[in-house]
């Protein structure tokens, strides 16, 4: 019982600690990042991390915040040619730069 036991306990956490991501090629030719079906364009490590990425299906893009154990999601932003705020599309009107 005791061997069954540790066995769960070390598959649960081996897949705790492995994480989601994964490296493709995307449609530009360039490996980039993938992490919960999202890929990752940007990444900056200033006093929380956080990551530019967008869904491969709706090429809509999102900014990841993570601070510790605590994460959050919203959809980016970006100001257009007349001054307005539109959401941000990956290949239309947001290309990563």
């Amino acid at each position: 019982m005791k061997k069954i036991l540790l066995f769960c306990i070390i598959v649960v956490s081996l897949f705790m600690f492995s994480g989601c991501r994964d490296v493709i090629v995307d449609e530009s030719g360039i490996k980039r990042e993938t992490q919960y079906g999202f890929v990752v364009i940007k990444k900056h490590d200033d006093a929380g991390a956080s990551e530019i990425c967008y869904d491969p299906s709706t090429k809509i893009c999102y900014i990841v915040l993570a601070y510790g154990y605590r994460a959050a999601i919203s959809p980016y932003y970006i100001i257009n040619n007349s001054g307005e705020p539109e959401l941000a599309v990956y290949g239309v009107n947001y290309f990563g730069l």
